[in-house]
């Protein structure tokens, strides 16, 4: 990776309404259970093995940190753009201007464009986490790059400033 100047930088989260509200209640149910089970040996609502309630509470849990750590960057520096999703500072994918024939500002659909995270259709590889708006890519081998962002104005800007084609 280059250590060039940063022109636009932008973090996301997955902090969708949605999302928490079924995440945290059921997760706060399978704890109460495991709380009423290992204190007061008082059996969960539904009748389960104790190792099954355990487990479910544990993944439930764990779920809970992912999402809530979970963040994908985005950077556009003088020599390309710096993707990465992740819980841990790894690697960015590295996609240079050389391999952008245009771009654009779109609204998708996330359920078209295989979800939310770092998901890939046929013709398409898309980084998204919230919203519905995006920087569309199209790369010199037909393939289209899909950027989730919530300030597309200037990611557009910042591209523009970068004299990339469009």
């Amino acid at each position: 990776m280059n250590s060039t100047e940063i022109i636009f930088a932008e973090k996301q989260r997955f902090r969708s309404p949605w999302l928490w509200g079924l995440l945290l209640p059921v997760t706060s149910i399978f704890l109460y259970g495991v709380v009423r089970k290992v204190f007061y040996d008082i059996d969960f609502i539904i009748n389960m093995p104790e190792i099954t309630l355990y487990l479910s509470s544990a993944v439930l849990l764990s779920l809970v940190i992912v999402f809530y750590y979970l963040e994908m960057e985005t950077q556009v520096k003088e020599d390309g753009i710096y993707l990465r999703l992740g819980l841990l500072k790894g690697e960015f994918k590295y996609i240079p201007f050389s391999e952008v024939t245009s771009y654009k500002v779109v609204k998708y659909n996330v359920w078209e464009k295989g979800g939310r995270g770092v998901c890939q259709t046929e013709n398409t590889l898309a980084f998204t986490v919230v919203g519905n708006t995006a920087m569309e890519f199209t790369l010199l081998h037909g393939k289209t790059l899909l950027v989730g962002t919530s300030d597309a104005e200037d990611f557009f800007r910042s591209l523009n400033k970068m004299r990339i084609f469009n």
